[in-house]
């Protein structure tokens, strides 16, 4: 007989309770055993699934997505309270906090014009929470384990805010032409370039800042391009599969 979770609590304490009881002696073998750098990983996988849910707009979907990142976020958060560290209730303390910290033009009496104005007021907030925290750079908690076009998107876009790099369309699509007259240098006569990674790499960030500069996120911009080169891809397929179908046994085609 299947067993449910019954009690007077908010679904939100339901599913800590949920989490409880797997966790508990007559718990889940499974998920007993489960460790952070196991649900870490597990997390980045319902993540991907989350945003692939929103691409399809399917509401029904995001609903379920959101709900199983929810639940690796509250089982790592129990695995954390199980070694005396903190427990879900500090997490989300912590984060009102900070919040009503980042947002003083709502919860205080400070005043911004625009978005741009609160975007700013944040960077200046992150200098000062780097400053207190002692880190060198306000580039070290830009996570390492991000793919690399969003890493570059964000470490070039704290730059720009901070003034450590001056990004216009103009400038950086000049540079962008010279990249690519040094590619074509490197591939002519179908030569193979000397250091074809580099000189990619160097491509890639180039259109990153360009990206930058103009608003535009690399990652959802290629995303989209991706999307639109299957669709493209799927009709040659299509094709290729109804020309090969319409060929008889001696392989003639019909």
């Amino acid at each position: 007989m299947e067993e449910t979770i019954t009690t007077k609590s908010a679904p939100f304490e339901d599913l800590v309770s949920l989490i409880e009881r797997l966790r508990g002696q007559d718990g889940c073998p499974w998920d007993r055993k489960q460790s952070p750098d196991e649900v870490g990983v597990y997390l980045i996988e319902e993540v991907y699934e989350l945003v692939e849910a929103i691409k399809e707009d399917s509401a029904e979907e995001i609903c379920n997505e959101l709900g199983d990142v929810l639940f690796q976020v509250v089982f790592l958060a129990r695995l954390y309270e199980e070694m005396g560290a903190f427990d879900i209730g500090d997490v989300i303390s912590h984060v009102v906090h900070k919040m009503i910290q980042r947002h003083p033009h709502v919860f205080g009496n400070a005043q911004v014009r625009d978005s741009e104005e609160v975007k700013s007021n944040w960077f200046k907030m992150k200098l000062s929470a780097a400053e207190r925290s002692g880190k060198k750079s306000v580039f070290d908690s830009i996570p390492k384990g991000l793919p690399a076009l969003m890493q570059a998107y964000r470490i070039l876009e704290r730059a720009a805010r901070m003034g450590l790099l001056k990004l216009t369309p103009g400038g950086l699509l000049g540079n962008i032409d010279s990249k690519l007259e040094m590619f074509k240098k490197e591939l002519k006569g179908g030569k193979k370039a000397n250091d074809a990674v580099k000189l990619c790499g160097d491509l890639l960030l180039a259109l990153t800042k360009l990206s930058v500069a103009i608003q535009v996120h690399p990652e959802l911009a290629l995303l989209r391009s991706t999307e639109e080169m299957i669709k493209k891809l799927e009709s040659v397929e299509k094709n290729l599969r109804k020309k090969y179908l319409d060929h008889d046994s001696t392989g003639e085609e019909k």
